[in-house]
């Protein structure tokens, strides 16, 4: 048994995730796919919508609107394609992380691999080596994207300043750390389910569910509305106007990541291959 945890061997996996997207056939299908789908939301959305927000006759209506979710100051900003661009990713995106993260360790379980793996690494390093290789995927798919938004923005005959491209930088920080919680969700999800279809299946139905519970016990006994904290994405309504709110926009997702993946190890370390 490996006794010590080592930087190099979960850089070595993290960059292996890497490649088992950006050079595998499965993986590159499936960025065929994202691709198409950015592009059609690029040309169809973000491309033509930039220009109808930017009239007064919208920001009269998302005055009415969108007035509780705080999206009027993303309407001041210089580039109206970015606006369309972090309102769209903010929701979807945390999508991806999930159908992109969902087989970290089970199919390797399925497979039988996974006893074969872990005579060169131990079960911490390749929890974490996988969770940060879907963060570093997920990143560079973002950036990609987000250029892609400020080239359209180029092609619209908008001039790109210095604050718009610090603008870019915050928006893909803050798309990391909303995606992260949800990439967590799935790793603890992967140590003690076999299948990807059925992690996702898994994650859906105690998503779901617990959201059931929730309403109905707020509704019928007590408020436990709080308890939608503990499930990803719940301040993303709360950070959408982009507001400097420390709390929802880093603590709560940081801290719902880091009590998924101390789960996810601590179950991982003392489960059965």
């Amino acid at each position: 048994m490996l006794s010590h945890f080592s930087s190099s061997r979960v850089w070595t996996i993290t960059l292996f995730e890497l490649a088992r997207l950006f050079a595998s056939k499965r993986g590159l299908i499936v960025l065929a796919a994202f691709s198409c789908l950015w592009f059609l939301i690029l040309t169809y959305i973000i491309g033509s919508a930039a220009e109808f927000i930017t009239s007064e006759s919208f920001k009269a209506l998302a005055q009415q609107a969108f007035g509780k979710l705080n999206l009027l100051a993303l309407l001041e900003w210089e580039l109206p394609e970015l606006s369309v661009y972090w309102i769209i990713s903010a929701y979807l995106l945390p999508t991806f992380a999930i159908l992109f993260s969902c087989d970290q360790t089970c199919s390797d379980r399925e497979r039988g691999t996974l006893r074969f793996i872990l005579l060169r690494t131990s079960r911490t390093e390749l929890l974490y080596a996988r969770f940060f290789g879907q963060v570093l995927i997920l990143a560079i798919l973002i950036f990609i994207t987000l250029i892609a938004s400020l080239f359209f923005s180029l092609l619209n005959e908008q001039a790109v300043s210095f604050g718009s491209l610090s603008l870019s930088f915050s928006i893909l920080l803050k798309l990391i750390i909303i995606s992260l919680p949800f990439i967590a969700g799935m790793t603890l999800i992967n140590v003690f389910v076999k299948s990807a279809k059925m992690s996702l299946v898994v994650y859906f139905l105690i998503y779901i569910g617990s959201a059931i519970i929730i309403n109905l016990m707020t509704r019928f006994v007590m408020d436990l509305s709080f308890l939608f904290y503990l499930f990803p994405g719940e301040q993303i309504e709360s950070v959408i106007g982009f507001e400097s709110n420390y709390v929802n926009n880093y603590i709560i997702p940081v801290t719902q990541t880091v009590v998924y993946l101390a789960l996810a190890q601590f179950i991982f370390k003392r489960s059965s291959l």
